[in-house]
């Protein structure tokens, strides 16, 4: 007798508009609360933030797949070097630290999404479902870990980074956009 196991197919987290918006926001906001005392808010991230919010206004389907994807294991402010963000993963889950090898001893968000991509495709390929479910976890503390690394304490972290839902996020990101709008009319 044989058993079929159905399984969802995979999200790429690097593909997938509504995900790949939400990462956007988030590197991007990083880089400019980093930077925001040399260089003022760039069109991009303007336009990053509008684009999360089209995409989640008024879709409560967007709303949940974000909240079940990237919200369910939300990873609290730690302070953290670059250099430790790898072993620290290897220590939650070993099983997804591996694929992430490549990022062992560099690592950037030019590298985290690229090594992201190739073991993406490699699963994914290979009908590896449940690994890429793995994959995508290590990848979601990667890089909520690799934006904390931009912050010292917890105090310099900005709000945006706090929130551990999808409803307080998109309120935050609506906040956010009006702020930076007044700011480049003034």
């Amino acid at each position: 007798m044989h058993t079929y196991k159905h399984y969802e197919q995979p999200i790429d987290l690097r593909s997938n508009f509504l995900t790949h918006s939400y990462f956007t926001v988030l590197e991007q906001w990083a880089f400019y609360c980093k930077n925001k005392l040399i260089t003022p808010p760039s069109r991009s991230l303007i336009q990053s933030l509008q684009s999360f919010i089209f995409i989640t206004q008024n879709n409560t389907s967007h709303v949940q797949k974000l909240s079940n994807l990237l919200f369910t294991n939300y990873t609290p402010f730690k302070p953290i070097s670059i250099n430790q963000i790898y072993k620290l993963e290897q220590m939650r889950s070993p099983n997804g630290a591996r694929y992430f090898i490549g990022c062992k001893y560099k690592l950037s968000f030019p590298i985290l999404y690229k090594n992201y991509s190739k073991q993406f495709l490699k699963l994914k390929k290979n009908h590896h479902y449940e690994e890429i479910s793995i994959l995508n976890q290590s990848f979601i503390h990667l890089h909520r870990n690799l934006i904390y690394a931009y912050f010292k304490r917890e105090a310099d972290l900005p709000l945006l980074f706090k929130i551990s839902n999808t409803e307080d996020f998109i309120t935050e990101v609506k906040n956010i956009l009006s702020q930076l709008e007044v700011a480049t009319h003034a």
